[in-house]
């Protein structure tokens, strides 16, 4: 750039010194002038058509298409610049007389196009054009342009203005149109100015000096007086330079530059190389010329001349047990297909020594298809020879010592399983033992507490009896469990189940107990999580159970709070389960122990149990894919977090009945007018279940993505009642609210929000916007049933409303056992096996939901406590056994 400046610098000088001196000397009628207007103005031509030829080629290399551009325009203004030397007076006539006007008005084209073309190619992004049909449409319409302007100048020159009065000089048309052309190049040259701030992918540099050089030229073409001046001769002059900048440019970028590349590039080969010692071949079979790089003779200790490059070189070197091999694999090659060619042998160093080489190479085709060459590499794979032989003493030696050892853990692993078979026979027989005549304790001792006759003392005695018999029973449940985890006999399940269901039931079972310990027990549930998912759904109940009844149980003052959601940014998606507590909190050194087993970290009186509950529960997030992990602090409390995989499904893959209020509801009471349902809620799989619900009982429903749709739908709808969801893309549900509230009809509709986060104050907040009601997500069937018949008075037609007194007298088959889903199989079998109330009660619940007439049989026999008859016929409804 400095270069290109004090250059610039030097050219306005000379201009300044011509234009201001009032000494310069015009001289009006150089001699020869002619010829050397001819010579210079060929000069200019040469150097166009040289851009031509050099841009025109460029985009085969897939160049900037701005070379193309001024390939093509300098290829056109070459041809005016030609017309324009041939109309010169004194020039025989072309086609028309030669004078002043004609060529004048040629040259005045070619500089305006120049200058054009020159501005655009600042303008334009210096990228390839899109097709190589591109370029001959710009070439066509250049080309078509100077056939124009040819036919006008020369048929139609007095179309023109005129550009020159003999005796008095330029006219005023003459230079404002000069004065037009610097213009243009000088806001071209401040846009190249500007570029040259920062790195740019074409030489701008010689671009900007091209049209600084033109503008100058230019203006030397407003001062002369006379056509044989001395000023029209430096215009020609700085014309000239200019064209040479363009073609040094075009130079720069086609040829220059690239090759600078290339031979970087070979530089940056020859030092990698060097680097990684690899040394280069090649064989021409026609010739049988063999060429070898200086790096492959350095790998052999010699220097480039000492060598010949000969194959000769190469069989000498070999080692005489690889000779022949060698040499056989080359013909084999030869002989073959393939296109690689890989090879190892031995090779003899300056030193003496042999250096183990791996040799690959290809094959190089003429255009007959026959094989011409072979190329190809040498690495010294010596080192790692040398290591395959020390590995393979290790292998040998490691191979008798495993044998050792082999034998060794073959005789422990006999003992292990002997152990083991005793073990698991020992339960097995403990099982039958213990639980058969704490079957009996408890079931008679709930009888005789019954019977009216007995004294308050021993109807406490009887209690006694039989919460240490549910206690013994729990421990023994611990330990069989854990036993059965050990010996690898726990399978998991992997089926459709609806978690939405086992997080309420959980969290409703517990808040009994929270109640009762003075404690709040809140449930925090993201709009994410999802309703229905594949897995083990009896494990995932008791890891609940087992997490929040340990929080309930250690918390004596605050509360307990269960967070439900799903792993940010994981693929495939993870469930996070949270139960955080304020209770005292675990010490550090405390954390890992707790999941120990049989370890109990609380030494008071109320601490009982096996040890075993957060044993188990780590066992089956493990055998679930899953981590469990604890964050406590004393004094603050503790924070328990679950992480599993998630795989969902539809509402459709969960084999399981929907609840009912009173029964199965099959539809609105007869002569019900029609009602309208507006669902608003973004996720699509809760838009689904409540527009299911909707349409199974007969009534008309749509569905608003969000606030804003919810307001849309309220005006043109008007609904009846509204489910709102509360937390919502664009607008969410309390606003929606506030909004349909001041329009009109919007104080009748019923408005009830179906949130997953139902806490008091939010509660409060809802319902202080205008709704009526909430839902807490999870919702049984029977709550969104019973939630219309509150608010809209609907009355319902029910599946068991018909023959409901012919049901009294069930027999219980297994047959019916054998229609209930396999978990809530195992789940009441569990539970009667368990004895304790509550569970079993929960199981019956669920049973009333798949099959009411089962559910009838089975009341009788739990209220008589008769659970081993239940037991039996689970058993024969599953022949291969209950896990």
């Amino acid at each position: 750039m400095r270069n290109m400046g004090a250059f610039l610098l030097l050219l306005a000088i000379i201009q300044l010194l011509a234009w201001l001196l009032p000494s310069w000397p015009e001289f009006k009628g150089i001699p020869y002038y002619l010829p050397l207007h001819v010579l210079l103005e060929t000069a200019s031509i040469i150097i166009s058509m040289m851009v031509f030829v050099m841009g025109w080629n460029s985009l085969s290399r897939n160049l900037s298409g701005n070379i193309v551009l001024l390939a093509c325009a300098y290829f056109a203004v070459g041809i005016l610049d030609f017309l324009h030397t041939i109309s010169y007076g004194g020039m025989p006539d072309y086609i028309s007389p030669n004078d002043a006007q004609k060529h004048l008005n040629f040259w005045l084209s070619a500089r305006l196009l120049a200058s054009f073309v020159l501005l655009v190619v600042a303008l334009r992004p210096w990228t390839p054009l899109r097709s190589k049909a591109t370029r001959y449409l710009i070439l066509g319409t250049l080309f078509a342009l100077t056939f124009v302007i040819n036919w006008i100048v020369v048929y139609h020159q007095t179309w023109f203005p005129d550009t020159f009065i003999a005796g008095q000089g330029l006219t005023a048309f003459k230079k404002n149109f000069e004065y037009t052309i610097i213009a243009i190049n000088v806001v071209t040259a401040l846009i190249l100015w500007s570029k040259m701030r920062a790195p740019q992918t074409f030489n701008v540099v010689l671009l900007f000096g091209a049209v600084c050089t033109l503008a100058m030229s230019e203006f030397f073409f407003t001062l002369y007086t006379t056509m044989t001046g001395s000023y029209n001769v430096l215009g020609h002059i700085y014309k000239v330079i200019s064209y040479i900048f363009i073609y040094r440019a075009i130079v720069v970028e086609v040829i220059e530059e690239p090759y600078s590349l290339l031979e970087q590039t070979q530089q940056k080969l020859s030092m990698s190389l060097k680097a990684s010692n690899t040394g280069l071949w090649s064989w021409n079979l026609k010739t049988d010329h063999v060429y070898y790089s200086p790096e492959w003779k350095a790998q052999l200790g010699y220097l480039p001349d000492d060598l010949p490059d000969t194959l000769d070189t190469w069989k000498s070197l070999l080692h005489p047990d690889d000779r022949e091999g060698a040499l056989d694999k080359v013909r084999e090659y030869l002989a073959s297909s393939e296109l690689q060619y890989e090879n190892e042998f031995r090779l003899r160093h300056r030193d003496g020594e042999y250096r183990w080489i791996m040799a690959r190479g290809e094959k190089q085709f003429d255009t007959s298809g026959k094989v011409s060459d072979l190329i190809g590499s040498h690495i010294d794979i010596t080192e790692r020879k040398q290591a395959e032989v020390e590995l393979r003493k290790y292998q040998d030696h490691l191979e008798d010592e495993v044998q050792l050892r082999t034998a060794d853990l073959l005789l422990a692993r006999n003992a292990a399983e002997a152990a083991n078979k005793a073990k698991s026979v020992f339960l097995s027989s403990m099982s039958h033992e213990l639980r058969t005549p704490l079957n009996s304790i408890l079931g008679f001792s709930n009888i005789l507490r019954q019977d009216p006759e007995l004294r308050q003392e021993q109807r406490d005695n009887l209690g006694i009896i039989n919460r240490s018999g549910e206690h013994l029973l729990t421990l023994i449940n611990d330990v069989l469990e854990m036993a059965k985890i050990e010996a690898g006999r726990v399978e998991i399940e992997n089926a459709p189940f609806d978690i939405g269901e086992i997080v309420r039931d959980v969290t409703d079972m517990m808040h009994m107990r929270a109640q009762e310990r003075g404690l709040q027990l809140l449930v925090e549930q993201s709009s994410e999580f999802p309703r229905f998912i594949k897995g083990d759904e009896a494990r995932l109940r008791q890891v609940l159970i087992n997490l929040v009844g340990n929080a309930v149980k250690f918390t004596q003052e605050g509360g307990v709070t269960v967070r439900f959601g799903m792993k940010p940014h994981t693929t495939p998606p993870r469930l996070m389960i949270e139960v955080e507590d304020s209770g005292p909190g675990i010490k550090p050194e405390d954390q890992q122990r707790i999941f120990l087993p049989f370890v109990q970290l609380s030494e008071s009186t109320m601490q009982k149990g096996t040890g075993l509950g957060l044993t188990i529960t780590q066992q089956y997030v493990k055998l679930m894919g899953g981590d469990i992990c604890v964050e406590s602090t004393l004094g603050v409390g503790s924070i328990f977090r679950v992480e599993l995989p998630a795989e969902m499904v539809s509402a459709s893959e969960v084999v399981k009945p929907e609840c009912t209020v009173k029964g199965e509801v099959t539809g609105l009471a007869p002569d019900h007018p029609e009602y309208r349902v507006l669902i608003v809620e973004d996720q699509v799989e809760n838009q689904l279940l409540l527009a299911r619900l909707m349409k199974d009982i007969g009534i008309a429903a749509k569905v608003a993505e969000n606030g804003e749709q919810a307001v849309n739908l309220f005006q043109t709808w008007a609904p009846h009642l509204i489910w709102m969801d509360r937390r919502m893309p664009v607008m969410d549900g309390i606003e929606a609210t506030q909004i349909i509230r001041q329009l009109p009809g919007g104080t009748d509709v019923k408005i009830v929000a179906v949130t997953a986060s139902a806490f008091a104050e939010q509660r409060n907040e809802m319902l202080e916007a205008g709704m009526d009601d909430f839902i807490r997500k999870p919702y049984r069937f029977s709550e969104i049933y019973e939630s219309l018949a509150k608010h809209l008075g609907v009355r319902y037609v029910y599946a068991n409303e018909q023959g409901s007194k012919h049901r009294n007298n069930v027999v219980l088959t297994t047959q019916m056992l054998s229609r209930l889903p396999t978990s809530l199989r195992n789940e009441l079998h569990d539970a009667l096996e368990s004895l304790e109330e509550e569970r079993i009660h929960l199981a019956m619940e669920q049973v009333a939901t798949c099959d009411p007439t089962l559910h009838q049989a089975l009341s009788a026999l739990v209220s008589g406590f008769d659970y081993p008859t239940i037991l039996k016929a689970l058993q024969d409804s599953h022949p291969e056994g209950i896990p």
